[in-house]
């Protein structure tokens, strides 16, 4: 605004200062004999006023753009800063609920189940890099639900796609499923027990969460298999993630990836008493070698993809006692 108020002085400056050069020179003829005619000296003087004025028109205008033209840099830096933190609120605070259900709706139209399972583990991955791309602790933690959710919405679809089919073994399919819906968040809690009490508990119980979902929905989908006749359905090889035995009743074991690569974390419940530590890859397949953190207890665990079992080796008899054996049904 400054500036057009100078401009518009200088307008009128110049304007001023053309029609006192106009009367000058009309002075100036007049008093000279040998000047040109009174009619030459007033297209003169018309001509000096009119190229005056449109030189304080034109520097007015170049005022004028160049506000403009300010106005219009500074409108776009605000807008890119306006877009900016509406793209980082919404990168933060999206929720994908529907998303999530509306993907998984249509991947539960795939020419088989094992196709299916293919696909729902691609799109927990899609979700999983969501998280892993976060910019802070505190987004990464938020964000962990989302590819949970995944494999929760993919668990309820199997079992309301089982319970449509009527088959004989939708009534015990359904109450294990009930039994283990009523358990999977304190299982998930009690998966995280080697970081009980740290910032990052609830972001490992989330995770734990994911590992539990997927398990049962490998198994829902195996049902489901048997009962439409999809013969060439597997469950894949797996790791030994997860809880097996019976929660409720406090007789389990919990096996979770450990701080070390190729470690466990373990921990063994059984009416005797708890029992933690790790376990490393043991001699056979499938087998792991188990020593408890007092470093008392010795033995090793055997798993597949539905049952475990840990046999004590070696114990100063305070908890179990040396050849003892514990299974555990029902892999969670």
């Amino acid at each position: 605004m400054k500036k057009r108020f100078l401009a518009i002085a200088f307008a009128a400056t110049m304007i001023m200062s053309g029609c006192g050069n106009a009367e000058s020179e009309t002075a100036l003829t007049n008093e000279d004999p040998a000047a040109a005619t009174e009619g030459e000296t007033l297209e003169e003087n018309a001509a000096l006023e009119e190229s005056t004025e449109e030189s304080a028109v034109a520097a007015v205008q170049d005022v004028n753009d160049a506000e403009d033209v300010t106005d219009v840099e500074v409108a776009g830096a605000e807008d890119a800063a306006e877009v900016e933190v509406e793209a980082d609120d919404t990168k933060a605070g999206e929720d994908y609920t529907e998303q999530i259900k509306t993907e998984i709706g249509e991947i539960a139209g795939s020419d088989s189940l094992a196709d299916e399972m293919t696909k729902v583990d691609e799109l927990y991955k899609k979700y999983d890099d969501l998280r892993m791309n976060a910019e802070t602790q505190v987004e990464m933690d938020e964000m962990a639900q989302w590819p949970t959710l995944v494999w929760e919405t993919e668990v309820e679809s199997l079992m309301e796609r089982i319970e449509k089919t009527e088959d004989s073994s939708v009534a015990d399919i359904k109450s294990a499923y009930d039994e283990w819906s009523s358990n999977v968040d304190a299982i998930a809690e009690k998966m995280s027990f080697t970081y009980e009490g740290g910032s990052i508990q609830g972001m490992i119980t989330v995770g734990n969460k994911a590992t539990l979902c997927r398990n049962k929905a490998y198994g829902l989908a195996a049902s489901l298999a048997d009962i439409n006749k999809e013969t060439d359905f597997e469950i894949p090889a797996t790791d030994p993630y997860g809880i097996y035995g019976d929660f409720s009743k406090g007789n389990y074991i919990i096996l979770t990836e450990g701080m070390e690569s190729g470690s466990y974390n373990v921990l063994i419940s059984t009416d005797a008493g708890e029992i933690t530590g790790t376990a490393v890859d043991g001699e056979g397949e499938k087998e792991l070698a188990f020593t408890s953190d007092d470093d008392t207890i010795k033995g090793s665990v055997t798993y597949d993809n539905t049952v475990a079992s840990f046999t004590v080796s070696e114990s100063d008899g305070s908890v179990v006692k040396a050849d003892d054996v514990f299974d555990f049904d029902l892999h969670y």
